[in-house]
């Protein structure tokens, strides 16, 4: 005669969790979670440091300025001074102005005054295109 199979030990089979996560202990960890990835994306000024082999790589770009030469190219570099070439016009000096009064780390007062200046700048080349232009048509009227 045939034994009859005894029906499989199924609590064998399986292996009990170590640590049963509760729908409050899920919970929790989601917050922390989305407390840490928040706290890492608010928090501005927070990299990591660069490469060592960068570290002491100087670029030139504390350079002193202390000619014209010098002050086009650090302006053309930055690309504060476009078109690269074109002649110093009191348009162009207030273009360059208007782009470093959008650096970032600039106070408001050094903003609104770097604006001013080249609000006046764009004026000054207003009254200069004027007057040669009255200057012009005087001499046309003259012939």
């Amino acid at each position: 005669m045939s034994q009859p199979k005894s029906p499989p030990d199924v609590a064998a089979k399986t292996k009990p969790p170590t640590h049963i996560l509760t729908r409050q202990d899920r919970e929790k960890q989601e917050k922390e979670a989305a407390t840490v990835r928040r706290r890492i994306l608010d928090t501005p000024g927070i990299e990591s440091p660069p490469p060592p082999s960068t570290q002491f790589f100087d670029d030139g770009k504390d350079k002193p300025i202390n000619n014209a030469t010098d002050a086009r190219e650090y302006l053309e570099t930055t690309l504060m001074y476009v078109p690269r070439g074109a002649p110093p016009t009191p348009h162009n000096m207030a273009t360059a102005l208007f782009q470093v009064s959008e650096m970032k780390g600039l106070t408001q007062p050094a903003v609104r005054a770097v604006r001013s200046v080249a609000y006046m700048m764009e004026r000054l080349e207003t009254e200069a295109t004027a007057a040669q232009a009255r200057e012009i048509a005087v001499e046309q009227a003259e012939y």
